[in-house]
């Protein structure tokens, strides 16, 4: 009988550290809405791009999270490889985020991201039919976020992407501001 009172004992102890742990770790959903503003490198030219995008993330205690993205861009035109042509693109994918505080009350914090995400460039060269490439673009940033409350939080990031098998693009710098709620 000692056994088995011990043993429930323990149990017991084991369930109160994991959800004095849970509460150090938890796990909080959020939304959130972008501008970006893009600078892309081509052969020959730099296309200016304007980009709205959404995401859906999770935290996971105050280090780290993971965001699920959707990016949408305007159309520039540009003279690539020395043709007149109209491009614009849309990208989605998933980006892992560290943050490191910077003060006491966690308001402030240095983000470091990384991710992946499939880039599909629609371009329109004159006299030509419409066409689109894809391929996938390695991302790679820095920032930093702030905490409105609790709920409202805001980051601004520099972001440089790495596109791989997509003709004619090579990489891109991205500037941009983001508004997230936390739920």
């Amino acid at each position: 009988m000692k056994k088995i009172i011990f043993f429930l004992c323990l149990l017991v102890l084991g369930f109160e550290s994991n959800n004095a742990n849970a509460d150090n770790y938890k796990y909080v959903p959020y939304v959130g809405a972008s501008y970006s503003f893009g600078v892309a490198h081509t052969n020959g030219a730099k296309p200016n791009y304007n980009i709205g995008g959404i995401y859906v993330g999770s935290e996971y205690g105050k280090y780290f999270s993971t965001e699920i993205f959707y990016n949408q861009s305007t159309y520039d035109t540009n003279n690539i490889d020395n043709i007149k042509t109209r491009t614009s693109y849309r990208s989605y994918g998933l980006d892992l985020f560290a943050y490191l505080p910077l003060d006491c009350y966690n308001r402030f914090n240095l983000v470091a991201t990384t991710g992946v995400g499939e880039y599909v460039f629609a371009k329109k060269a004159k006299g030509d039919k419409h066409h689109n490439d894809s391929g996938w673009g390695y991302r790679f940033g820095g920032g930093l976020k702030y905490s409105f409350t609790q709920n409202w939080q805001a980051k601004a990031l520099t972001r440089y992407v790495d596109f791989d098998r997509i003709s004619s693009f090579n990489h891109q710098m991205e500037y941009s501001v983001n508004v997230e709620y936390h739920f």
